[in-house]
């Protein structure tokens, strides 16, 4: 009764939730679309039941000017910044009495704000940040008397080197990223918890040793799942920045053991698809190193993991992997 007088009682029609399913089609982990699901429901604050409204994983919903979609895919929030926000500012300017520098100084202290806001919760790809520039700019540079034919260069760099010193989406998106996870990462803040608990997650599905984003993207990135780390990884290698700091990574078991992933990388005879293909015969076992699937004294391979079954003796034991912390 106290949490509903003071106004801290949930409110359904405030209310939705995602149903978040797998299908495995050849070895392979797919949403599953279809799945049929019992309602949720919950009491408001006069003990009447109500259904909580589900959201279809491929539609989006806005929360804080963003719109996350459960499958990864950021084509809604592009198209609500282009038609909601961008498209009504283009308008507005190209019928207002405004002067050209009038019209500059708004771009930095409006349309510019709107966008740069959204940029550290998402990830967007460089095509779709590419389409966010070129609607941005579609107006804005005409209104200020420049050609928008004119090089990116001068588009994008700052006024000390005679250029406009403009939004750049892809670059803004990589700064602000940067800016979370030098404050936040190795804290105990709650996003810094975040942020350590996924790159342990992508250090275990890459199946590597070393750091993750101490490793190329181009040779390690087609094992990692695509989210705000793997998008903010793709960049460090883009605009050749490394980070060094504490990180928490697997350990070696023995001598001379290695582990498989990194291996089969630095043979350098397979494909991104034959990397995965076997990185997901790796996970399905749960090993990570040769020692897990070699016998004490490393000259052959067991039995289970040549017929692909995991190891019964280890699973009941399972502890995958070892941790600890190093600092470079």
């Amino acid at each position: 009764m106290g949490v509903q007088q003071t106004g801290g009682a949930i409110r359904p029609e405030k209310c939705r939730w995602y149903s978040i399913s797998f299908k495995w089609t050849n070895g392979i982990a797919q949403y599953d679309y279809q799945s049929n699901v019992e309602p949720i429901t919950i009491e408001d604050s006069n003990g009447n039941k109500k259904v909580i409204e589900i959201l279809h994983i491929k539609n989006g919903w806005k929360g804080i000017g963003v719109i996350a979609i459960p499958a990864g895919c950021w084509n809604d929030h592009v198209q609500y910044l282009i038609e909601d926000k961008i498209i009504p500012w283009n308008n507005s300017i190209r019928s207002s009495y405004l002067q050209k520098h009038d019209v500059y100084r708004a771009a930095f202290t409006s349309i510019f704000k709107t966008i740069d806001y959204t940029l550290p919760a998402t990830s967007l790809n460089e095509n779709q940040c590419n389409k966010i520039n070129a609607q941005l700019h579609k107006r804005y540079l005409p209104r200020i008397g420049v050609d928008n034919h004119m090089p990116l260069e001068y588009r994008y760099s700052p006024k000390k080197y005679q250029g406009l010193c403009s939004l750049n989406v892809h670059v803004k998106q990589f700064i602000e990223k940067m800016k979370i996870l030098l404050t936040h990462a190795g804290t105990q803040s709650q996003l810094g918890k975040s942020i350590q608990l996924t790159l342990e997650s992508i250090q275990i599905l890459v199946g590597a040793n070393k750091p993750i984003i101490s490793l190329p993207f181009s040779t390690y990135g087609c094992l990692a799942e695509k989210g705000w780390i793997q998008e903010f990884w793709k960049s460090l290698e883009e605009y050749n920045i490394k980070i060094i700091g504490p990180y928490v990574r697997p350990k070696i078991n023995r001598e001379n053991d290695y582990p498989l992933m990194e291996k089969a990388v630095d043979a350098d005879i397979y494909t991104d698809e034959d990397l995965s293909s076997l990185n997901r015969c790796r996970i399905y076992l749960q090993v990570h190193t040769i020692s897990e699937i070699a016998n004490g004294a490393g000259t052959s391979i067991s039995y289970c993991a040549k017929n692909h079954i995991r190891d019964p003796d280890r699973e009941s034991n399972y502890k995958w992997p070892n941790r600890q912390h190093t600092t470079k």
